[in-house]
């Protein structure tokens, strides 16, 4: 399991942020003593492998690319019988522009205390991603691609370099509002840690 650290203050301390106790548990004394130190088994975690390590290779239906041979969000798109458009926008991009909207109105209902945004996430609280990738969203003109709901091979490839069409739009929102510092927030200065 992975989990999001905040920064340390100057003082070597956790500043506040979504997992400061969990960081904190971590360096706890007696979890630190002995030959199992809890603290000596944190790693950093990575969410795509990275260019150059090892074994980082993407893996689909039998099809293995090493990381450095697929371009960025391309792997496994033409065997999935991607569209050309779609993989030239590129999966961050198509995920973006679907969950971009909820995160500007819940944002605005932050600053300015309305719940537009939240009443518009409600009304769409019964879809997952997929659902709504599939039956109510359209692309923005800017992506320059077909005006119409995404294809199902379009969304697979999205939830196979984790997009995650397979989760409910509402958790993939507020994920996102939590984790990836979107706006004006400090969420995403984190260390995403796991135990090896």
């Amino acid at each position: 399991m992975r989990f999001p650290f905040p920064n340390k203050d100057k003082q070597g301390r956790y500043k506040n942020g979504t997992m400061k106790r969990i960081a904190e548990l971590t360096e706890y004394g007696p979890l630190n003593e002995g030959r199992d130190r809890l603290r000596e088994s944190l790693i950093p975690y990575y969410f795509q492998a990275r260019d150059g390590s090892k074994p980082g290779s993407y893996y689909y239906n039998g099809i293995r690319e090493p990381v450095s041979s697929a371009p960025k969000g391309h792997f496994g798109a033409q065997h999935m019988g991607v569209d050309a458009d779609y993989i030239r926008a590129g999966m961050d991009a198509i995920v973006g522009d679907v969950i971009q909207p909820f995160l500007r109105m819940i944002l605005q209902d932050i600053e300015t205390g309305e719940r537009k945004g939240w009443e518009v996430l409600k009304a769409n609280d019964s879809h997952t991603l997929r659902s709504y990738m599939a039956t109510k969203y359209l692309p923005s003109a800017n992506l320059e691609l077909p005006p119409q709901h995404l294809p199902n091979n379009v969304i697979n490839w999205c939830g196979l370099l984790g997009g995650g069409s397979d989760g409910a739009l509402t958790e993939v929102v507020f994920h996102s509002l939590a984790f990836s510092g979107i706006g004006d927030t400090n969420h995403g200065e984190a260390q995403w840690k796991c135990f090896e």
